[in-house]
């Protein structure tokens, strides 16, 4: 095992808390020791050889919208057989696995396995007796990080050819192919933006065309498009022109919704707040750059702005109730100031400075309760009232740690969101 990425402090990004601040991820004992240990603990066969593996990239991240998560991995390896002159590639994979959900933190050692899993199951497809036919490197040149190896960028196609074709890519492979769909009839409009941040450039709008009855359709579920001039990739249902750079391609495209604020506006007002704050801090120009091994657009590491950091004597209170049992409504106050009530499946957020030391939380409507917290830093503070607060046998308030809390109150907005959607039908 040979970890040979160029940037090995860190195998990703993660969104860690209520902000869902990005935090830099990596494997407890390295990648060469963890990954090493998770391959000795698959079944040994007798036909089974001796190969080196070099880990060309091992990614994750993730990126939220405005109702949900996703979770991304994506892992680049090669396997290489010794011979008596030297290595030899055996064979060489790429995988991107995606998953959803309202918390995707947890998925990644899943998207990590599953990757390798099914790296690992091509090898099946290799011919052992043509291996020896590929270029035998030294150990040395094995183990130097570099971004594509001597030559990989050569055997690309699009990145080799004097004008890309014109024509339609259905898929990544296809545009590093060149290899474009050149029957479909399209046309391209261009129209000026005039939204802010955006002067000066072009809206891209590709249609293909029926050559029958002249209808227009809007060009989707492509990679992307090249006019036998420009090539264009779409991103986020708009086209962007590519520029190349380097040993690969890049362009500037929408930004993302900003995670921390749509999660916090989804705190604070529900499914409506997150579409808003979705919208609100989405749509700025920001750096991309597409993965020439597995195709996948990549935002830049952005550094948070002064705006978005919490100030350190700052955090929040967080109330809620989870679904199930009766639904009787209490009330919850601070300090003897009503903040509002809870049925099921509901949550209050009440920002909190922690100069003013302790909350006194109270609940009222079932069995009357007072509970004290004593907030210390930045972190929030979780309290779960009872979903059964007229028994007498419960206690109507508790604290939670972060870890519970978090994940009940994301299941809370779940169940708002699909209960929104039925309500919309």
């Amino acid at each position: 095992m040979i970890d040979a990425r160029p940037q090995q402090a860190s195998i990703g990004w993660v969104q860690r808390g209520l902000a869902n601040a990005r935090t830099t991820a990596a494997l407890r004992n390295g990648v060469e020791a963890d990954l090493t240990t998770f391959l000795q603990q698959l079944p040994q066969r007798p036909t089974d050889r001796l190969l080196l593996l070099r880990v060309r990239q091992l990614a994750i991240s993730e990126h939220t919208g405005a109702f949900s998560e996703k979770a991304f991995a994506e892992v680049a390896l090669e396997y290489l057989l010794r011979l008596d002159d030297g290595y030899h590639l055996a064979l060489s994979t790429a995988e991107t696995i995606e998953s959803s959900g309202v918390e995707v933190t947890a998925h990644h050692a899943n998207n990590i396995t599953q990757a390798f899993q099914q790296s690992l199951n091509q090898l099946a497809t290799v011919q052992w007796d043509a291996v020896a036919a590929s270029p035998a490197l030294t150990l040395e040149q094995i183990q130097r990080p570099q971004e594509l190896e001597v030559g990989e960028a050569e055997t690309y196609p699009v990145l080799t050819a004097t004008a890309p074709k014109a024509g339609i890519y259905p898929d990544f492979l296809a545009f590093r192919n060149n290899m474009p769909d050149t029957t479909t009839v399209y046309v391209v409009e261009r129209k000026p933006r005039t939204g802010a941040n955006w002067k000066g450039t072009t809206e891209i709008l590709p249609y293909t065309v029926n050559m029958k009855t002249g209808q227009r359709t809007a060009l989707r579920n492509v990679w992307g498009f090249s006019d036998g001039q420009h090539l264009y990739v779409l991103h986020n249902s708009r086209f962007f022109p590519l520029e190349r750079e380097g040993a690969g391609f890049g362009f500037t495209g929408f930004s993302p919704a900003d995670a921390g604020a749509v999660t916090t506006a989804a705190f604070a007002g529900g499914l409506i707040g997150a579409g808003i704050a979705a919208a609100a801090t989405s749509g700025k120009p920001m750096h991309f750059k597409v993965n020439m091994r597995t195709g996948r657009i990549m935002d830049d590491f952005p550094t948070p702005s002064a705006a978005a950091r919490v100030p350190s004597d700052t955090t929040q209170l967080i109330i809620y109730r989870r679904a199930g049992g009766d639904k009787t409504p209490v009330t919850v106050s601070i300090n003897d100031q009503p903040v509002g009530s809870l049925s099921g499946a509901a949550y209050l957020v009440v920002p909190w400075s922690t100069k003013q030391h302790e909350a006194h939380v109270c609940v009222s409507g079932g069995a009357d309760y007072c509970l004290t917290v004593l907030p210390t830093n930045a972190a929030p503070v979780y309290l779960e009232c009872s979903r059964q607060p007229t028994d007498p046998t419960l206690p109507p308030l508790t604290t939670v740690t972060n870890k519970v809390g978090e994940f009940n109150v994301k299941g809370i907005r779940l169940r708002q969101e699909q209960d929104a959607k039925k309500q919309a039908k």
